[in-house]
């Protein structure tokens, strides 16, 4: 998926659940109300989707905005989520989704985080930047065309304003050479 526009989807702007290569590659996503990038293994309700094991994340620009938002709890830019019996993870030894890298993607956050993952083994995390971004830093940020169009969403949640990075229940974690703005929280959730 690459060299493409993603502007207020009512969702996610990509749901991707495949044990084949992929890559998602210079594209531009803003006014997403859920999860920009979704990745999911529903084993428990609809069982409508797999692991991913070999996936390449780059080049991409994200607007993580708070605007908009539907009743979704979490909305990274990018989530890696499992829907399991019980609701029990495996341990990371034995994770879910595997082989991952994102690299050289830049980040605007207004609110919630760049990744937020469960269930995740062999994930690269480099070279990308992180930007809060400020309400009031938008018209400097954002071209007028998105400015006039706002993601609109039915629950009007504005976000957690929580780690930039999250983890659970994974291993094999590379977090390296990446730039963050000083007004972010940098803590990575593990």
């Amino acid at each position: 998926i690459k060299n493409n526009v993603f502007e207020n989807v009512f969702t996610r702007s990509i749901l991707l659940t495949t044990r084949k290569k992929a890559i998602i590659e210079n594209n531009l996503f803003h006014g997403s109300t859920m999860a920009t990038l979704f990745f999911s293994n529903d084993s428990d309700d609809w069982y409508e989707s797999g692991p991913i094991r070999d996936l390449e994340i780059r080049g991409n620009t994200f607007y993580v905005r708070s605007i908009g938002r539907t009743w979704w709890k979490y909305a990274p830019a990018i989530y890696f989520y499992l829907v399991t019996k019980g609701k029990q993870l495996p341990k990371g030894s034995h994770a879910i989704h595997q082989n991952i890298l994102i690299e050289q993607n830049t980040f605007y956050l207004e609110s919630d985080g760049a990744l937020r993952a469960e269930s995740v083994k062999n994930l690269i995390f480099r070279k990308n930047k992180l930007i809060k971004l400020e309400q009031s830093e938008l018209k400097e940020v954002v071209s007028p065309y998105f400015l006039s169009k706002k993601a609109s969403g039915p629950e009007k949640n504005e976000g957690s304003k929580g780690n930039v990075l999250e983890f659970k229940a994974s291993e094999n974690i590379l977090i390296e050479n990446n730039h963050y703005d000083s007004r972010l929280n940098k803590t990575i959730l593990l």
